[in-house]
């Protein structure tokens, strides 16, 4: 950096009558001066204010505005407002860094004692209630002196400012404000050309991690780089240092976003509890490479469980986790993921190993891999691949319950084409049972091809809308039927939509063509099904204004009439892929096809009966209640079953579902959901939901699902804040059919300015079988330990993960 082209020169008038210089006369030091680069270039010209005032005013060299203020002023006469070319005074910052929630149990951060010069302000500015020139390019400032220049402020009791040098000698209560660092000493002197410098007995602060230290020297080698020796690092208030880094010599790099120490010392409460001959710690949000801190638990499955993960961040866009797993139980596994990111495409890659799994004596593995990529703005790729050894491998090594109940991994690769009204996606696509107690391994799609068209909107020739859906799929599998199966099915519609109605008469054609293979003797190899069908659908809107509790909303009532029919085909010779009896809930009443997937069309002669309503605010739309209650009612018997052989449906009338949303405060809610039997005068299922959730500090969850003879489950969940330090959390998850618990969940979270401790107990089901929700199920008992040192890391097994898996609605 070559010489500041500008420097301005000034004294306050808050003390004495300032001496400009030693070798000014006493006359001349009592009368205001004015300073200019000199007319040769080369130092500084200083006169008379009056003087000064009779020329041209000066103007600095780089071209800017900033006119000269006064050297010095009559001692009487105090300036009404701050010198040109400084920002005003600012207060000290009142909330914590970018009012990070991290830090909100903290003391107000650090900040600078007034807005920071802009960066690239190549002038000089020297300010000192004495000021003293020497040789024409040294100044000596006395009490409460300052130079800023290029977006930092130097403060101290004596500075020596050397102009050809641009080197700064302070001595006395030494404060340095820059944008990332604010630096507090005893002695130094720094080089503002190249950003190098010396500073001794250093306190230190970085506000934006709320970090804070001491060395007993500091030098900066540049403007990235601050090499500290004897030096400590916490996060913890000033006065209370929970725990700290004490470390022989560390490095910060601002460039990197990370610090680096040698002989390092974690202390808590003065009590050393780990020590490393090297650490990295981050400084900002970015990624760097290092050991993370082990996590540490045991579990009856796994036994004593240490993980010692090591992060490499191979590029801004690439980073990798490796991570080695000792089990006490099971032996050492091997744990890698490595993640990619790239401006069209991204992917994760997941491998895991254990050699000799001494509880099942035999190598077990995980392999997973997903990738999503835009190769245009129309065409774009995704991949879902996971594969593992054996079915018992998460009910043995995974850590949640979420794993352990997993029955089938579905795995797939497909590429999507989106046209202009048009869309067509290529896919392959299988399933790996992970549950032991499954024998039936499922059909492979090896392709599938699906193509749809909705005409863009603007082209609907008088008022129809026409649609396409159409699919070729291959199923393969070793031992049950194969084949190949072609699909189309179109539906045209004439909606006519009015603000007090809506009405839409429809019709579709349901076509499916089969080529088999592997069938029964007998049994046709090209069967086909044609249905055509057609339907209509009338809604009624009624509203009204509706005063509660003083308020205004508006009260909507919306009938609605579905009427659907389709003619019988047999369709007993056609074999059943991927078909099923779809769930019977509200949204099933306006449904062509009461079953799912494209083996099977209901034959149909029904009227759905239907009334939704809704309370709103008017003004926000805010929906306070929706209720909706129906029911299907039937001309005929229904012929067409699932598998061959069932009997026909013969009721006339449906089981009635309704669904209900009740917002009963902002922080209160209620959803439910009932299927009722008229007939048999029972409730077939039900689920309700209670929601307490004044902000996302305070959670409370119950639960209750049945479904009669087959499930019934109370599901009780919660996140507390007791105070704004100690927090709860726990979830009962019980099976009233089985009598069984699920899952016991009780922990609790103690958080102070700069750490927090996290205790769970978990009680759960290792593997929980599709249809009694773990009445097979072996138990596994955990105790997780997390202690957090925010800013640094943490050191234990992620229980707040597992706080984000119990509690709906939790978010840190």
């Amino acid at each position: 950096m070559s010489r500041s082209p500008v420097l301005t020169l000034l004294t306050r008038a808050a003390c004495s009558t300032a001496v400009l210089a030693a070798s000014l006369s006493p006359a001349q030091a009592a009368t205001p001066w004015q300073c200019r680069p000199a007319a040769a270039g080369d130092g500084w010209d200083c006169r008379p204010a009056a003087a000064a005032t009779a020329t041209a005013p000066a103007v600095p060299a780089t071209g800017g505005t900033t006119p000269p203020p006064t050297a010095a002023a009559p001692a009487a006469v105090a300036p009404s407002s701050p010198p040109t070319g400084r920002a005003p005074a600012a207060a000290p910052a009142a909330t914590p860094p970018a009012a990070d929630p991290t830090w909100r149990l903290c003391r107000p951060a650090a900040a600078p004692s007034a807005p920071l010069p802009a960066p690239d302000r190549r002038q000089t500015y020297l300010e000192g209630d004495q000021a003293e020139i020497r040789q024409q390019q040294i100044y000596v400032l006395t009490g409460s002196a300052l130079v800023e220049r290029d977006g930092e402020r130097i403060l101290a009791d004596r500075l020596t400012y050397d102009d050809a040098a641009s080197r700064v000698e302070a001595e006395g209560n030494l404060r340095i404000e820059q944008p990332d660092i604010l630096t507090q000493g005893q002695w130094g002197h720094l080089n503002l050309a190249d950003d190098t410098g010396e500073i001794h007995q250093v306190i230190y602060q970085v506000p934006q991690r709320h970090g804070r230290g001491q060395a007993e020297v500091v030098y900066q080698d540049s403007d990235i780089l601050k090499r500290l020796e004897g030096a400590t690092y916490t996060t913890c208030d000033p006065g209370r240092d929970d725990w700290h880094i004490q470390a022989r010599e560390v490095y910060l790099h601002t460039d990197k976003g990370e610090g680096r120490a040698w002989h390092a010392t974690l202390r808590v409460k003065d009590v050393p509890i780990l020590y490393t001959p090297y650490l990295s710690f981050p400084l900002d949000d970015r990624r760097k490479s290092g050991f993370l801190v082990p996590s540490l638990g045991a579990s009856e499955e796994t036994g004593a469980d240490i993980s010692i993960p090591y992060y490499w961040n191979i590029a801004p866009n690439h980073d990798a986790t490796i991570t080695p797993r000792l089990m006490s139980k099971r032996g050492v596994q091997l744990i890698g993921e490595y993640r990619f990111l790239q401006p069209s495409h991204s992917g994760q890659l997941d491998l895991e190993g254990l050699p000799a799994d001494q509880e099942f004596d035999d190598d077990r593995y995980l392999l997973g891999f997903e990738h999503e990529a835009r190769i245009s703005p129309h065409l774009s790729t995704q991949i879902d691949f996971l594969d593992i050894s054996d079915r018992h491998y998460f009910e043995d090594l995974g850590s949640n319950l979420d794993d352990t109940s997993r029955t089938y991994i579905r795995r797939y690769a497909q590429a999507r084409y989106q046209g202009r009204g048009w869309n067509l996606t290529g896919r392959v696509d299988d399933y790996v049972v992970a549950d032991p107690s499954i024998t039936t391994e499922p059909l492979q799609r090896l392709p599938q091809l699906l193509f749809s068209a909705h005409p863009a909107p603007g082209w609907n020739p008088w008022g129809l809308d026409l649609r396409l859906n159409s699919e070729l799929v291959r199923f393969e599998h070793d031992t049950r039927v194969t084949g190949t199966r072609g699909h189309l099915e179109p539906v045209l519609e004439l909606p006519w939509l009015r603000n007090a109605y809506h009405i839409t008469p429809g019709a579709g054609l349901f076509h499916t063509r089969y080529q088999l293979d592997n069938t029964a003797a007998g049994a046709p190899e090209e069967p086909d099904l044609t249905v055509p069908y057609g339907f209509l659908d009338a809604t009624l809107f009624l509203e009204r204004d509706l005063r509660l509790g003083g308020d205004t909303y508006l009260h909507t009532l919306e009938p609605r009439l579905f009427y659907l029919y389709a003619p019988h085909e047999d369709q007993d010779d056609i074999p059943r892929f991927d078909t099923g009896l779809s769930d019977f809930r509200f949204s099933q009443l306006f449904a062509v096809n009461r079953f799912s997937g494209r083996d099977r069309f209901g034959d149909a002669n029904q009227l759905a009966a239907a009334i939704t309503s809704r309370i709103l605010d008017p003004r926000t739309g805010y929906e306070r209640l929706r209720f909706g209650i129906g029911q299907l009612y039937y001309f005929r018997d229904r012929d067409v079953t699932l598998n061959p052989g069932q009997a026909p449906e013969t009721r006339d009338s449906s089981n009635i579902v309704a669904d209900l949303n009740l917002n009963i405060t902002r922080a209160l809610s209620f959803n439910a959901g009932i299927q009722y039997d008229p007939e048999a005068e029972r409730v077939d299922r039900q689920s309700y939901r209670l929601q307490y959730r004044p902000d996302a500090r305070h959670i409370l969850n119950l639960s209750h699902r049945f479904r009669d003879g087959t499930l019934e489950q109370v599901d009780i969940n919660g996140f507390w804040y007791l105070t704004e330090r100690w927090h709860a959390v726990g979830r009962w998850y019980y099976s009233l059919e089985d009598d069984q618990l699920l899952e016991a969940l009780a922990g609790v979270e103690y958080e102070s300015c700069c750490w927090i401790a996290r205790l769970a107990v978990r009680d759960f089901i290792n593997s929980v079988t599709s249809g009694t929700a773990g009445s097979s199920g072996e138990r596994n008992l955990a105790i997780m330990l997390q202690f957090e040192f925010k800013g640094l890391t943490s050191l234990g097994l992620p229980v707040q993960e597992l706080i984000e898996e119990s509690v709906l609605g939790y978010r840190p």
